[in-house]
């Protein structure tokens, strides 16, 4: 069953324009709300209210507002009031090993903490006379100054944090560098504690 179908497609492609299955406009309501797009899961059996994919059909064992199977890419500020959850369940994992210190404490110290302000994307007019941004210039996206790391620095030291996005550009597992940044914390806790133990000894004598 379809509450709304839309296909726009060709078997063979075409190198201009734009193809929109489904296209949704809507604003100035002051009173109210502006969907251009909206989905509501009734019911009580398992599904999503919205759903994207590039490879096809899942069986989604939950109820969500949105579901995506495949790679999600969003420019801007992404918002939430409410706790981020990774699948990080033991059944999900295998090759499980415990980190040492030559995977941490002995590599954290060749990171270099960076911050830096992101570019703004240029449009530019076919005779290259004007020139046009993507994105608001005063958002605070660009305004505001970053921190963290340089992909291609991080690569040299971490490989396994750093992913070859889709357009080629480099990409850095934030959430990923926790379990080193809490396992070089714990060989510097037992280092202190070897130390205030061996000065405990020095003062006794």
């Amino acid at each position: 069953m379809y509450g709304v179908y839309g296909v726009s497609y060709r078997s063979s492609p075409i190198s201009y324009g734009r193809t929109y299955g489904v296209y949704g406009l809507a604003g100035n309501a002051t009173t109210g709300y502006n969907y251009g797009l909206y989905g509501y899961l009734y019911g009580t059996n398992n599904g999503t209210a919205v759903f994207g994919t590039t490879s096809g059909d899942v069986s989604i064992a939950g109820r969500y507002a949105g579901y995506f199977k495949g790679d999600v890419y969003i420019t801007g500020l992404m918002s939430t009031n409410t706790l981020t959850v990774r699948s990080l369940d033991e059944k999900f994992k295998t090759n499980i090993a415990t980190l040492t210190s030559s995977d941490a404490s002995d590599k954290i110290e060749k990171i270099r903490p960076t911050t830096y302000n992101l570019k703004q994307h240029e449009i530019s007019s076919a005779d290259s006379a004007k020139v046009t941004y993507l994105y608001e210039p005063d958002s605070e996206v660009f305004t505001k100054r970053k921190y963290g790391f340089i992909a291609q620095e991080l690569q040299d030291i971490f490989p396994d944090l750093v992913y070859t996005l889709q357009d080629g550009t480099l990409g850095i597992d934030y959430t990923g560098m926790i379990p080193v940044i809490v396992q070089a914390i714990q060989e510097q806790r037992r280092e202190i504690e070897t130390l205030r133990k061996r000065v405990e000894e020095l003062e006794s004598r």
